[in-house]
């Protein structure tokens, strides 16, 4: 089944992030102010005022939203224009609200609509009898059509229940008639809120950790490597950047996501609460979440371009690295063996557009273990550690670290390699024609 969920998966997200914590491509950010209130029965009413900078309104420009909402009111502005059309486009089941300006901006467009939360392909309900849990992913506010619009956030939420914490980026207050608000000065191209009852906070490595069971078996695990690869990583690639907040859930579907400074997991529900009896290798879920930790630092590269592998095959080897210093060599081993399953054959990783998932979490890890045979494990540490307290948003800003770290040859193997179809590397190339 293919969701909106999926398709930022595959842009980034759950985990993984879309776009983090970059600055916007507009001279300044686009800013959302919400008021919203969620009805007892899952029914939303949102009034939505988007302010977009000067330059980024020349010509029209095109939001999407979930096609369960009815839209109530549209406003551009005086001498501005609103047009609104079924789409199926990324996936099914969307409007198209595009708007034409009379100016090239500073420019506004206002949007009321209500309808159920619930609803659509996405496998995570935005509401659901024991939580309410918002993401791009149900499509519930309007996003522009790219995906790739960076803006800070004041929203109020009204109706969410009291007894319910709240989590979300930025500051999060409840005010005394119970509204939740969320203010949010870093950019970021979503607007994500978790919502449920009984969530316990906890610091863990300077990253806030919410679970309402956090002894559970499965949240423990994720709880004590939380702690620990937060320590690993901020040893490696300096102090937490901006705050971080991990918020482990129970319900069935496994999906995870990564936004700027907040990541959301789940423990797999009961199913997995007891799967999670059965003798596995804890290296699996600590590596899992190592993994969504490391993009607190790996983030910033455009998950629309070829740099995205600087987001996720760096955090990746991280994670195994992480790993490996915990459990040892044969586990990280037994991880890196399962990469090559599809990452000898899944095609270059850059020098083609967005790679795909096998080239971002395959193939790109492998070739950092590669180049960490090239020019040693020192001399990566040493690159990733100056690059990580300012993450690198191209690979030229990759390879220029590289080549001060290990010299001009060494960064234009890798980025060859980088480059390179076929086997892995040249010995594997060559393997293949001896008998």
């Amino acid at each position: 089944m293919r969701s909106w969920g999926i398709l930022l998966a595959a842009l980034a997200l759950v985990a993984g992030p879309a776009r983090a914590d970059t600055a916007a491509d507009e001279a300044a950010p686009a800013h959302y102010d919400l008021q919203a209130r969620i009805g007892a029965d899952g029914t939303l009413d949102a009034k939505v005022a988007i302010e977009l900078a000067a330059g980024a309104a020349d010509g029209p420009v095109s939001f999407l939203l979930a096609e369960r909402f009815q839209i109530e009111r549209t406003d551009a502005g005086t001498g501005g224009t609103v047009a609104i059309a079924a789409t199926d486009q990324p996936i099914a089941g969307l409007q198209k609200i595009t708007a034409r300006f009379a100016g090239p901006g500073p420019a506004r467009l206002e949007l009321d609509y209500s309808g159920p939360l619930a609803g659509g392909e996405n496998g995570v309900a935005a509401f659901a009898q024991d939580r309410i849990e918002l993401s791009v992913d149900n499509m519930w506010f309007p996003v522009r059509e790219d995906i790739g619009l960076q803006f800070t956030v004041d929203a109020t939420f009204q109706g969410i229940p009291a007894d319910y914490v709240a989590v979300s980026q930025g500051e999060v207050t409840r005010a005394e008639d119970g509204a939740v608000r969320v203010v949010r000065s870093r950019t970021d191209v979503d607007l994500p809120l978790i919502a449920a009852p009984g969530l316990r906070r906890e610091l863990l490595s300077g990253a806030e950790f919410h679970a309402a069971d956090p002894e559970g078996v499965v949240a423990s695990l994720f709880r004590k490597h939380a702690a620990q690869a937060g320590e690993f990583f901020q040893d490696w690639f300096g102090p937490l950047r901006v705050p971080f907040r991990i918020v482990v859930l129970s319900r069935e579907q496994t999906m995870g996501y990564v936004r700027s400074g907040y990541m959301v997991l789940s423990d797999g529900g009961a199913a997995g609460r007891e799967s999670a009896k059965q003798d596995f290798p804890e290296a699996n879920p600590a590596k899992h979440i190592a993994h969504e930790f490391a993009h607190a630092w790996w983030s910033p590269a455009d998950p629309l371009t070829e740099h995205y592998w600087l987001s996720e095959s760096v955090a990746e080897y991280a994670a195994i690295r992480y790993v490996e210093a915990t459990f040892g060599i044969a586990d990280a081993q037994r991880l890196v063996d399962r990469l090559r399953e599809r990452g000898d054959a899944a095609g270059p990783v850059i020098g083609h557009g967005r790679p795909s998932g096998d080239q971002l979490y395959r193939r790109g890890p492998l070739l950092l273990f590669e180049l960490e045979e090239a020019v040693g494990r020192a001399a990566l540490d040493r690159t990733l550690a100056t690059l990580g307290r300012d993450p690198p948003r191209e690979t030229a800003q990759f390879l220029a670290a590289l080549a001060a770290e290990a010299g001009a040859d060494a960064a234009a193997a890798f980025d060859a390699a980088l480059r390179r179809d076929g086997p892995l590397t040249a010995e594997h190339e060559a393997g293949e024609d001896t008998p």
